[in-house]
């Protein structure tokens, strides 16, 4: 039953691969972005998609009304340096007050920008502690977490998250992603979460981004809900 399932939606998943990828090298190699860039309907449909990509209602759940600290924990969504720098102050403006901690980031591997008084470049990890000590977050409060790197990053990074704050004894997971993001993140984590009691919520990170950026996430968005996160849901959990 569950491979026939599998079958009727290779298709469909084909097809959704095979066009995100066609319109993501499209914009790339003919920087199509340039041109739609400068159309009419620019405005009125990036309007239109961050109305549908942005997670009004971010909780499963009422609010997180578990004790403060380590019983609600932070986690902030895996990105570029420019989205984590918005994202790590959002995270840090929650954890000043109180609202929760550990802050949890995605390990990354790489090197960034050069540091004059240590004579090299910084590795990513090096790099998010600075931003986040700078913010006023005590380094002992911030925990790295592993997740293999590859293609389906937002599933993969829900399904590692979720299992390890579950073991922990949580109580309440606050994900911290950019504001046009947060929808495929409230898809695939309340989908992902293996223990139902866990309160889950999103908080938004103010982040600009421009109409090639917002159509490539509502195709990124469409795949995971009605392709990805139904063949997972259905097939491996």
């Amino acid at each position: 039953m569950k491979i026939n399932r599998f079958k009727k939606l290779l298709l469909p998943l084909l097809i959704v691969g095979l066009t995100y990828w066609i319109v993501s090298e499209s914009f790339h190699n003919f920087k199509l972005h340039e041109l739609i860039e400068h159309v009419p309907f620019n405005r009125g449909l990036s309007i239109f998609l961050k109305e549908r990509l942005v997670k009004v209602d971010t909780l499963r759940y009422p609010p997180c009304e578990s004790p403060q600290g380590s019983a609600r924990v932070i986690y902030v969504m895996g990105g570029s340096l420019r989205s984590l720098k918005n994202r790590f102050r959002t995270a840090a403006e929650l954890y000043r007050k109180g609202i929760g901690k550990p802050i949890m980031i995605l390990s990354q591997r790489g090197i960034t920008e050069y540091d004059p008084r240590l004579g090299r470049n910084l590795t990513n990890n090096e790099w998010a502690i600075r931003e986040l000590v700078h913010s006023g977050v005590k380094e002992e409060d911030i925990e790295f977490v592993s997740s293999k790197r590859g293609t389906l990053g937002t599933m993969r990074e829900a399904r590692v998250v979720s299992d390890l704050v579950s073991k922990r004894g949580h109580k309440c997971l606050i994900i911290v992603s950019s504001s046009y993001h947060t929808k495929r993140v409230w898809e695939t984590f309340s989908r992902m979460l293996v223990n139902d009691h866990l309160i889950l919520k999103i908080v938004p990170s103010n982040e600009d981004i421009r109409l090639r950026g917002l159509l490539l996430e509502y195709c990124k968005l469409m795949t995971y809900k009605y392709v990805l996160l139904p063949i997972y849901v259905k097939l491996l959990l």
